[in-house]
């Protein structure tokens, strides 16, 4: 099969690859869908090499169908539609063996740190305990969509938002304009969208944000503290992975607020917690969405969490190479590319 595999920074490779065999515990599944995540060119271009074991084989964002399964799953059989979990679980320690897989003390994450190989090839192995099945009406792109929901989810409904809450949200990717479509399904009143790029701030305009603010003209600070009357957000997202948008954050979070972390530090500057402490801010931090999905899921369902708007191309599994390598590279225009499986 072909498979895409990151050798080392700075090095990726389409590959040709044995199809694996499923253990008897676990399932083989033909891919369909799957994301290009900002973290994929993050551990190409070696922003996360100490964190990351290579060779990787990338890809956490995807869905498909069961082609196989193992002597003793029962749960899936071939041609069931799944999407997999962004994590796997080991299924016999103590926190597994108590139902409670999401704590597992070996967890793996798919295709990123600690890796469980991903989903950027024709086929992959997952354990049948950390597949979901999909239902009828929602499509395999809809479905690769779940896992950055799901991180965008964990901040919303763990903060959490509440009717009539002011919500900000730095960061305007996929994770970031899910976040903004949630906030609405909470109910928050001000959902306010900060980024650099009009094209995106206008797609988080028709997916919920009541107000936007573009970095490259406005002060964050003054134009949140304008937009609250001086309140402040009660919760506060942040996406971004700038530091100077975190102290905008913890700055424009109204005292008691939550503050919630889900972007990754590549440089981290002297921050003013301080302000964190006198505002009596709470820290929540998110990542991965392990756990999340049928949140997720139901809400699609529903009809109220329709994500494909983010999707603004579509490439086979050949240029996701050059995709990954290139992601960063004028994409003011680029949210979520989506390798779709011939």
């Amino acid at each position: 099969m072909k498979a895409i595999r990151i050798i080392e920074p700075g090095e990726i490779r389409l590959c040709e690859e044995e199809i694996p065999e499923p253990r008897k515990d676990e399932v083989l599944c033909r891919v369909i869908c799957v994301g290009i995540c900002g973290t994929d060119h993050g551990i190409y271009n070696g922003e996360f090499s100490d964190m990351i074991t290579f060779p990787l084989r990338p890809g956490h964002e995807w869905s498909g169908v069961v082609e196989r399964v193992g002597s003793d799953v029962t749960f899936y059989k071939p041609g069931d539609r799944v999407v997999g979990e962004s994590g796997v679980s080991c299924g016999v320690c103590t926190e597994c063996t108590k139902w409670n897989k999401f704590h597992c003390e070996n967890t793996l994450s798919v295709g990123t740190v600690n890796s469980w190989d991903g989903a950027m090839c024709e086929y992959v192995l997952y354990p049948a305990r950390d597949l979901i099945k999909l239902p009828d009406n929602i499509g395999f792109e809809q479905a690769a969509l779940i896992e950055p929901a799901a991180n965008a989810i964990m901040a919303i409904h763990d903060a959490p938002v509440y009717p009539g809450d002011t919500i900000t949200v730095m960061g305007t990717g996929s994770i970031g304009i899910a976040a903004v479509a949630l906030a609405r399904i909470y109910g928050a009143h001000k959902i306010i969208s900060v980024g650099r790029s009009d094209y995106k701030l206008e797609l988080c305009k028709k997916m919920g944000a009541t107000h936007t603010i573009n970095t490259r003209r406005e002060n964050v600070r003054e134009a949140i503290a304008e937009i609250t009357s001086g309140a402040g957000a009660h919760v506060s997202v942040e996406l971004s992975g700038d530091h100077n948008l975190l102290d905008d954050c913890i700055y424009s979070t109204k005292p008691g607020g939550v503050l919630a972390l889900l972007a990754f530090y590549t440089e981290f500057h002297a921050t003013n917690f301080n302000d964190v402490l006198f505002r009596k801010l709470t820290i929540k931090t998110a990542g991965g969405g392990w756990g999340y999905f049928d949140k997720v899921i139901r809400l699609m369902v529903s009809g109220q969490l329709d994500l494909l708007p983010i999707i603004t191309s579509r490439v086979s599994l050949e240029d996701a190479v050059s995709e990954i390598v290139n992601l960063k590279k004028d994409n003011s225009e680029k949210i979520k590319v989506m390798i779709c499986m011939n």
